[in-house]
């Protein structure tokens, strides 16, 4: 649903995309101009990390049958 996507890992899973495609729009994502619209900043070992919020998240853990990652994200929701 993007024409370019990367992914990095240092302590953290770091995933980015470019040019989300019309179909990125119809689900949820963490990409897009839906999140990208939502994005909030975090703090991560002295870095500002813009990240899509946790209910997003959780309904693209949900979409995708994560079910325990699905938890984990409900368990750091207030």
């Amino acid at each position: 649903m993007a024409t370019w996507i990367g992914r990095a890992f240092h302590g953290a899973l770091f995933e980015w995309s470019a040019r989300a495609t019309p179909a990125a729009e119809a689900v949820p994502n963490e990409f897009g101009r839906r999140a990208a619209a939502s994005l909030e900043t975090v703090v991560w070992r002295g870095r500002r990390v813009r990240v899509p919020p946790l209910d997003l998240r959780l309904a693209v853990a949900r979409r995708r049958g994560l079910t325990d990652r699905a938890e984990v994200i409900r368990g750091l929701m207030p």
